[in-house]
């Protein structure tokens, strides 16, 4: 696997969403929105969810690739 395979750390997907909704001004998102942001960054940091990101956006190429396929 090239690069890390994400930034939650050992934060549960619904754990990330609930930081990164209580750093961003309670904005909510998704689960899958939370995989996304995941892979983008720390939930405490200025990244949003664009789904017309290039996979140079994300941590990890295979993240692009499975963001993609759903």
């Amino acid at each position: 696997m090239q690069g890390p395979s994400h930034h939650q750390a050992s934060l549960s997907l619904n754990e990330y969403a609930a930081k990164y909704s209580e750093a961003h001004g309670g904005q909510p998102i998704n689960t899958f929105e939370a995989f996304a942001l995941s892979h983008k960054g720390k939930a405490s940091a200025a990244i949003h969810y664009n789904p017309e990101d290039p996979p140079k956006a994300y941590s990890n190429p295979t993240a692009y690739s499975r963001l993609s396929s759903y």
